[in-house]
């Protein structure tokens, strides 16, 4: 029968056994049994300094029994103060660590809630195999004492812990759907919410026509089908529909699929088929994305570390097909291909002062000609004589010309910069013409000719009134002149 065995019987246990060998605590300084001394309330037996085991108060705290080897017991070591005796007051941080604890020594019955805190265990200390199963629950842990850091994270993206029914591992995170406007969401089945959809038409069409189409807003777009009667309203095998009839309010639906399926067309009728046997076609250029719980496609994929571009390919003796080619920019498209395989846009140059223009067909480089020319970022501002302008640009050679390195037949129109510097002294430098300053003359050329053409037209109309009394006046005269021709005629 199990007895509990007390610390006094301990003690008393320990003494009898050391008077008994009288060798276990040594023979102390002068070759005999080990001395007993009084120091206050408070005996001891043996010296710390040399006996192996020592029973009193050896230091300060006050140590019962004092023992420098390990201590092996083949029975039962109860506590004899009671439940708690031990708590975690009573262990120094790190003094027990993995190595001192066999596998399952210490189950959830034998350490008080709260008495182990994270301060109490090294690193790594515990691991899966000295722990019971349950033997730690939520109240066996200090708040805090197990923190993120004591979890090793998962290593791959969009992953959480999961319970795989033995262990806790890492695995991909669930995806949650939720049904937009129009969609009802079943387990993982979407459907079609008809109440949603037939409430989204909000027009009619009036007697005499049908309707055609839905727009997008649900106003509908009628047509005329012409007067008669409707004798009967026919479902034919492979329509779809079923209902109709010859009398009576009739009703059209469509016809019911088993589970999983939907109607689809075969080329002539319709009819039910699985919706879920769908499959990227060879050459098609689509792959079915794996591990989704729908089935969703992409483009296919091409060879990784090129630069490839999906092609429709249809030669005269092999079946059509998407297929992967290498690409590389085609001419005009505006863009170049470096050495790493990416895509820029294509420089420009010689000359500089370019950018690329869309010319209709194709992208070219061509001088940029947008320059800023708010009010508020200029100063110093004087009149210029247009007719004095209009004199100088009249004096410029204007020729038809091509860039060196442009290409050939690409030609272009305009004067030379050094003779417009010449004859205005505007820009930076006499090696290029600033578009400001090009369109600054032109339409200042173009005021000057319109004050000279109101110039003319004043003196035209002057002219013109002029002549008018020229006119009158001949008028009158030759008026008189007939009538005495008259008068000499009697």
């Amino acid at each position: 029968m199990r007895q509990n065995v007390t610390a006094q019987k301990v003690l008393l246990l320990v003494i009898t056994l050391l008077l008994l060998t009288g060798g276990i605590l040594g023979q102390g300084q002068g070759g005999g049994p080990p001395p007993w001394a009084r120091n206050g309330n408070f005996v001891q037996l043996g010296l710390p300094s040399s006996d192996l085991v020592v029973i009193g108060t050896v230091s300060s705290p006050q140590d019962k029994v004092n023992i420098a080897g390990n201590l092996r017991l083949n029975g039962t070591l109860n506590c004899g103060l009671g439940s708690g005796c031990v708590g975690g007051a009573a262990l120094q941080a790190n003094s027990v660590s993995s190595s001192h604890l066999q596998a399952n020594s210490v189950s959830s019955n034998h350490l008080q809630a709260g008495s182990v805190g994270s301060n109490h265990l090294q690193a790594n200390s515990v691991s899966s195999s000295h722990l019971q199963t349950n033997s730690v629950s939520t109240n066996h842990l200090q708040n805090g004492a197990v923190s993120p850091g004591k979890i090793a994270p998962c290593t791959a993206a969009n992953q959480i812990l999961k319970w795989n029914g033995t262990t806790w591992a890492c695995d991909a995170a669930p995806i949650f759907y939720t049904p937009g406007a129009g969609l009802t969401l079943t387990g993982t089945t979407f459907s079609v919410d008809t109440n949603a959809i037939q409430a989204r038409v909000t027009g009619t069409c009036p007697s005499g026509s049908a309707l055609q189409t839905i727009g997008m807003s649900g106003a509908v777009t009628c047509q005329n089908v012409g007067a008669g009667t409707i004798t009967a309203v026919n479902t034919p095998a492979g329509s779809g529909l079923q209902g109709g009839g010859t009398n009576g309010a009739l009703t059209l639906s469509l016809l019911p699929c088993a589970a999983n399926q939907t109607l689809q067309a075969t080329g002539s009728t319709w009819a039910c088929a699985p919706y879920n046997v769908y499959g990227p076609a060879p050459g098609g250029g689509l792959t079915l994305i794996p591990n989704q719980p729908n089935q969703l496609f992409s483009l296919m994929p091409c060879q990784p570390g090129f630069l490839q571009i999906l092609v429709w390919q249809a030669p005269a003796t092999a079946t059509s097909s998407w297929s992967c080619v290498p690409y590389s920019p085609a001419k005009g498209s505006g863009l170049s291909l470096g050495t790493d395989l990416s895509l820029g846009i294509m420089p420009c140059g010689p000359p500089p002062n370019q950018i690329l223009l869309w010319n209709g067909q194709s992208w070219n480089c061509a001088p940029a000609n947008e320059q800023v020319s708010d009010r508020n970022v200029k100063e110093n501002f004087t009149t210029v004589n247009g007719r004095d302008v209009l004199g100088r640009l009249s004096q410029i050679p204007i020729t038809r010309w091509e860039y060196i390195g442009e290409g050939p037949e690409i030609w272009h129109i305009g004067p030379m910069a050094q003779d417009f510097y010449a004859a205005f002294g505007l820009g930076e430098d006499d090696k290029h013409i600033n578009s400001v300053d090009a369109n600054g003359i032109a339409l200042l050329s173009i005021q000057a000719l319109y004050e000279i053409s109101l110039e003319k037209d004043k003196q035209i109309q002057e002219l013109q009134a002029f002549n008018t009394a020229l006119q009158a006046r001949l008028a009158a005269l030759e008026k008189e002149m007939q009538e005495l021709k008259a008068l000499l005629r009697k």
